[in-house]
């Protein structure tokens, strides 16, 4: 009579298989959800600071202290915080909540309390004024199933939400690098009842939230809450504005949104559509870290780091800015060499025959005319477009980066060390939602690029309906090896 026994195995196991993940916090009870495409747990929408409304819009973030009511379901994408702009898959200007201070964490099936596995806490980019942790490029299942490490990844406030300066009362900017620290100190709370390691944090970020790491990897306070920075992208060896810088532009935008500079509690009252679209007269250049005197006291280069961090950027940083002022890969055939010529004597005027010396069209022209064959055209084309985008990403990328990392050096045995590296691999294949494999082949290893790789999602692109190419098992070792570093 086995089968009565075979039959109540089978019961059992799939109920087990059915019990969702659970973790038990300072707050309470978690519990999260099987990541659908990878052998991981997710567990979404985390509160780790109160809601930044009222009197603590533009404020410090406040600690959320207060317990569950109940178990936390935690099984939805954590929402957006207000979004100033149109970027990736975040939506429109004006998209988004100010409640929005939530954290995204993935783990192995495998963790559990004991298994102090290294995290991962991830500051997404936009500009500092548009990002969310629910954009798909972000999705930690992938990476947190390769076993390896704790996924984290945190919202923080964007825009004049995260960075007005309004002298003479307290709001003094940074709000949202005091979002990413108050992030950082709950995973370090909490982040054991996950299956991490509260003494292996790494801090990572790309573009402008490579920036953001830049500047708290600089702080004191981050030598003890973090173990390491990485940043991709943007930031390191870049100076960020004084508080003072942002007065004009910010006390404008005050006005605009129809409140005196100094108006504390009327810019508090606003409605947020009204904040939003004062925000489109101020660059999103306005928007960003500074130094305030208080929080941080002086340039990130001069402060210098406080943990080891590893730094980079990829080849084509700009390829994606330049794509789209020109119009797309279709009129690669009206770029020509006067277009080259008129683009070097306007960056660099007198020292533009140095340049061209330099970065002549020849040195270029060998790789695209592989790509586009007997269309001589637009190999041509090809070759002036990355020829440009080669010149920006030295000038504004690399160029920044290598003045940090040798300043850096200069302080010696006070370094904790820094690692530098220069992403060149292309992707095969579109990369991201709307982009066709025709882009994808232009922009090369442009900026974000990187990105599917590091969060092992290169296995499900290209995304649905953008074409037949797909990534190959060199891409896919790639991403393993990012996954497990």
């Amino acid at each position: 009579m086995l089968y009565p026994v075979v039959f109540t195995l089978m019961v059992a196991a799939r109920a087990l298989a059915q019990v969702p993940p659970m973790a038990v916090v300072t707050n309470g009870t978690v519990q999260g959800i099987r990541c659908s495409n990878a052998d991981a747990n997710a567990f979404l929408g985390v509160p780790y600071a109160r809601a930044p409304i009222g009197d603590l819009r533009f404020a410090a973030p406040a600690p959320y202290n207060k317990k569950y009511d109940g178990t936390l379901i935690a099984t939805n994408p954590s929402p957006s915080c207000v979004q100033f702009s149109r970027y990736f898959g975040t939506g429109g200007a004006g998209v988004g909540t100010e409640d929005c201070l939530f954290l995204d964490i993935y783990a192995p099936t495998s963790a559990t309390i004991s298994s102090f596995l290294p995290v991962k806490l991830w500051l997404y980019g936009g500009s500092n004024h548009v990002g969310s942790v629910s954009d798909d490029l972000y999705n930690g299942c992938p990476a947190a199933a390769a076993g390896d490490a704790i996924i984290v990844a945190a919202n923080y406030r964007l825009g004049p939400l995260g960075f007005l300066v309004i002298p003479d009362t307290n709001i003094t900017g940074n709000q949202a690098l005091q979002d990413q620290l108050l992030a950082a100190r709950w995973v370090r709370d909490n982040i054991v009842a996950f299956g991490g390691d509260r003494e292996r944090i790494l801090l990572f970020g790309q573009s402008a939230g490579a920036r953001d790491t830049a500047v708290l990897a600089t702080l004191p306070a981050s030598g003890g809450l973090l173990a390491a920075a990485a940043m991709e992208s943007g930031g390191f060896g870049k100076d960020i504005p004084r508080a003072v810088d942002r007065t004009g532009p910010h006390a404008r935008w005050a006005r605009d949104v129809g409140c005196a500079a100094r108006d504390v509690g009327c810019l508090r009252a606003a409605p947020m559509d009204v904040l939003v679209a004062a925000a489109r007269n101020v660059s999103s250049a306005g928007w960003g870290p500074v130094v305030d005197g208080t929080m941080v006291t002086q340039q990130p280069a001069a402060a210098g780091l406080a943990v080891p961090a590893i730094v980079g950027v990829t080849t084509a940083e700009t390829a994606n800015g330049l794509l789209e002022r020109v119009g797309g890969p279709g009129v690669m055939a009206r770029l020509d060499g006067t277009v080259y010529n008129e683009f070097l004597q306007q960056m660099f005027r007198g020292q533009a025959g140095a340049v061209n010396a330099s970065y002549s069209l020849a040195r270029f022209y060998t790789n695209t005319s592989m790509l586009y064959g007997a269309d001589a055209d637009a190999a041509r084309g090809a070759a002036v477009f990355r020829a440009i985008v080669r010149i920006q990403t030295e000038r504004e990328y690399l160029c920044p980066l290598q003045k940090g990392l040798r300043a850096e050096a200069a302080r010696g045995g006070r370094s904790p060390g820094v690692w530098g590296y220069v992403w060149d691999q292309a992707p095969g294949c579109a990369w991201l939602g709307g982009m066709d494999a025709d882009t994808a082949r232009v922009l090369g290893p442009a900026h974000s690029s990187e990105i599917p790789y590091v969060f092992g999602e290169v296995a499900a692109l290209p995304p649905g309906g953008l074409g037949n190419c797909g990534f190959d098992d060199g891409d896919r070792n790639i991403s393993r090896a990012l996954e497990r570093s």
